[in-house]
């Protein structure tokens, strides 16, 4: 059997704990404030994405990607807190 030593294996599975935290640490930022932004400049009117949801009945989620100014719809741009 071509086993890796025990060192290997224990730091590969100590790496996959610390990037699941940091995919968690990741999906709760972007959970409190749902919108990415590119460049040095955060313009809540135009994110790159967006996840939002409607005000209908029953509500539905919504998902803009390169939201300019002039396209952003009502509704679909993030809540500022």
């Amino acid at each position: 059997m071509f086993r890796h030593p025990v060192v290997i294996r224990i730091t590969h599975w100590v790496n996959a704990v610390y990037l699941l935290v940091l995919l968690m640490s990741g999906l709760q930022i972007f959970n409190a404030h749902p919108a990415l932004y590119w460049d040095s400049v955060s313009t809540f009117d135009t994110p790159l994405m967006a996840m939002s949801s409607t005000e209908a009945d029953p509500p539905k989620g919504v998902t803009t990607v390169f939201v300019t100014a002039s396209t952003r719809r009502a509704g679909s741009a993030p809540r500022s807190p």
